[in-house]
């Protein structure tokens, strides 16, 4: 019996030490799903819902697992967590490490040991270079956050086993069912130190819905409500039964976790085990843990109790003293009851308002002219503009395309051919037959004029014949209306390039045409062959002549026009530009803005909520506070009968002061028969001490490493 007393205070202290060597706990696992590390391993393909149920199942499992290692915190210069992706029976399926190298001292370059694959930086951009295991990084004065793969076997393995109705059925058979089930982790040590097992403490944990789970315990465990949850943690420390040597009929150090419950379609997201070890001569602040120092604060806590015995009887008389002050403070008890239940009287009040107020502001969110339906319409209003502003975009030159030359060129061709076709005839019909007839045949024997003089007169006679102004610009007008809206810049180059190059076509033309055909009919010497030469002549001539100076006027023109068009254009494309990106943000911070007032509103729904429940409940806090003005009678009664027995007390204290005496004796003789698992305890320190990293670490740092081993979802 006192063997198992003794040892049973060595174990303790044993996993209080492998605690304070892991101490720095799992705060970093969250830190490391902002890396999405475990994210890209364990992308299942469900819903959205589905993933953001689980990730806030993971998240308390995870919380409640690890609060027991956050008391004490340990500075290391390389920080190791090992992530393991197994199947619903805890059969690895992938296995991913992350690596935190400290780097306090702000240096350029970090020495790093590492047995990984697949390297990958996952915070920064600082590079690295390898040779073997050994990688030199270019922090550049940063902290280093890297990830890696590994085959590597795991120090520590967990199987999960399911039970349905005391039969053993897989993850597949169980899903769905109802019944009595059993879910069992056994955890097994796969890592040795010479004659002992290397000490690993592990933690799992899961999420039962108590929609699924009726009356659920756990053996080496317990139970923990959280809302429409019931959160199981259970804890083993695998080897270290072997390891002390210990007979499990005087002590029993558990390996395996046990949880039981009745199952109402059974469903279960996932399962997480989190297994850690350590320097365990390190504790907290960094003093140092030993087995023999154990052994010494036993014995100072023995000299120490058997003094405070002592102490406790000479304290007795003075608590006694103390009855009578006891007394006097419930008199001042019972007036601040008073003042109390005055108050809540007060508080009722201003309660009352503050319910009142909130219920108003939830109101105006509410409805179709409430804050969150005008947010919802201006955010989708921004969405549309910003969507069809994204396809508005400008010319990039002045430049027209052939085929846009050929139309306008066709266009234009077109109506000057019907125009001057029509008034050949007209044309022709305005030459002075007889006049050109008689001159000819005058003419016939005499030196006849140059043709420069004849084209000079066909010229003058051409512009007092050509046709009105007027009606040149009405064409012209006609003509542009196809290019463009009246007034613009499109519409106004075309109006200018028509009736340019139907001017000047019509006076050069005729001038050419009259001159030729005058010295044709002349060269002829004939009157009427002269007449008929001139008459077809200057009707042909006229278009033919026409055309000819068009070809010019049609390319300055046009290319006058569209530069005069696409250098308006131009202006606008810097704004437009602007205009889009402006818009874009204005629709983005709008997304953002209407996302923050429903948020706004689910916090005022729930403050109005809390407030009229504060209200509806104070009147309990006020007949609490009169319950407490009435007890304090009660308590001073209380007082006179403690100070009445005091006398009992002090015989009491001093047969304690006695018994301390036969305890002392009693350890005394427990400390001889213990040498052999003390020595033994020391051997499992050491194999802590001697484990490293995983992954691998440079014998001049110092390092902490934890495995977290996360199984399928049964469903």
């Amino acid at each position: 019996m006192r063997n198992k007393k003794y040892y049973k205070v060595l174990s303790v202290a044993l996993a209080l030490a492998m605690t304070a060597g892991v101490g720095y706990g799992v705060s970093s696992y969250a830190e490391a799903k902002e890396n999405d590390i475990v994210a890209a391993a364990d992308n299942s393909g469900e819903e959205d819902a589905a993933t953001e149920e689980t990730s806030e199942t993971e998240e308390k499992v995870t919380d409640k697992l690890t609060g027991a290692f956050d008391n004490i915190s340990l500075d290391a210069d390389k920080e190791e967590t090992v992530y393991v992706i197994a199947d619903a029976n805890g059969n690895a399926e992938q296995t991913i490490v992350s690596e935190w190298l400290k780097n306090p001292e702000g240096k350029a370059t970090i020495e790093d040991k590492s047995g990984l694959k697949d390297i990958e930086n996952v915070k920064g951009d600082e590079t690295f270079t390898q040779d073997g295991d050994k990688i030199t990084w270019n922090a550049n004065g940063n902290d280093i956050y890297y990830k890696g793969t590994t085959d590597k076997k795991l120090p520590v393995d967990v199987k999960v086993t399911y039970f349905l109705d005391g039969k053993e059925v897989t993850p597949e058979e169980i899903a769905g069912k109802s019944g009595i089930v059993k879910i069992r982790f056994d955890y097994t040590n796969n890592s040795k130190d010479g004659e002992v097992y290397t000490p690993f403490l592990m933690a799992s944990g899961m999420m039962m819905s108590n929609d699924n789970f009726k009356n659920v315990t756990v053996t080496n465990g317990k139970t923990i409500s959280e809302g429409n949850n019931t959160i199981v943690v259970g804890m083993g420390l695998p080897g270290l039964q072997e390891s002390l040597g210990i007979d499990e009929e005087t002590l029993v150090l558990p390996n395996y976790v046990e949880v039981t419950a009745y199952a109402e379609k059974f469903s279960l997201d996932m399962t997480l085990t989190v297994a850690v070890t350590g320097n365990l001569s390190q504790g907290e602040n960094g003093t140092n843990i030993s087995i023999d120092e154990i052994e010494d604060e036993l014995d100072d806590v023995v000299g120490q109790f058997t003094d405070g015995a002592t102490k406790l009887s000479d304290g007795i008389k003075a608590y006694t003293d103390g009855v009578s002050q006891l007394a006097d403070g419930v008199e001042k008890v019972d007036d601040g009851a008073g003042t109390l239940y005055e108050g809540t009287k007060t508080v009722q009040n201003a309660v009352n308002e503050i319910s009142n107020g909130t219920n108003t502001i939830q109101n105006s969110f509410e409805g179709d002219k409430g804050v969150i339906n005008g947010s919802k319409q201006i955010s989708n209003g921004l969405a549309q503009l910003n969507q069809a502003l994204a396809g508005v975009s400008l010319p990039e030159s002045a430049e027209l395309t052939d085929e846009q030359k050929a139309q306008i060129k066709q266009q234009i061709v077109s109506d000057i051919t019907t125009n001057l076709t029509a008034n050949q005839a007209n044309i022709a019909a305005g030459v002075d037959k007889n006049a050109v007839y008689q001159e000819a045949t005058n003419a016939a024997n005499s030196y006849a004029p140059s043709q420069e003089t004849v084209a000079s007169e066909a010229r003058e006679a051409g512009a007092a014949a050509a046709p009105n102004q007027d009606a040149v610009l009405a064409e012209a007008y006609a003509f542009a209306a196809n290019f463009g809206e009246a007034g613009s810049d499109t519409f106004n180059a075309a109006v200018q390039a028509y009736a340019a190059a139907y001017q000047s076509a019509y006076t050069s033309g005729y001038g050419s045409a009259y001159g030729t055909a005058y010295k044709s009919g002349y060269t002829y010497a004939f009157g009427k062959a002269y007449e008929t030469a001139y008459g077809s002549g200057y009707g042909t001539g006229y278009v033919a002549g026409y055309k000819s100076g068009y070809s010019t006027a049609y390319q300055a023109g046009i290319k006058y026009g569209a530069d005069l068009v696409f250098a308006g254009l131009k202006s606008y494309g810097t704004l437009i530009d602007t205009l889009k990106q402006n818009v874009a943000a204005l629709a983005n911070g709008s997304a953002q803005l209407d996302k923050g007032i429903n948020l706004l509103y689910d916090g005022i729904c729930k403050l109005n909520s809390g407030s009229q429940k504060l209200s509806s409940n104070l009147p309990t806090l006020t007949n609490g506070a009169k319950s407490l003005k009435d007890g304090t009678a009660q308590l001073k009664s209380g007082a006179n009968k403690l100070n009445g027995a005091s006398s009992e007390l002090i015989s009491g204290g001093n047969k304690l002061k006695d018994g301390v005496g036969e305890i002392k004796e009693k350890v005394d003789d427990t400390e001889k028969d213990a040498e052999e698992i003390t020595d033994k305890i020391k051997l499992v320190v050491e194999a802590g001490k001697n484990y490293g990293l995983y992954g691998g670490i440079s014998d001049d740092m110092t390092g902490n490493v934890k495995f977290i081993i996360k199984t399928g979802a049964v469903k």
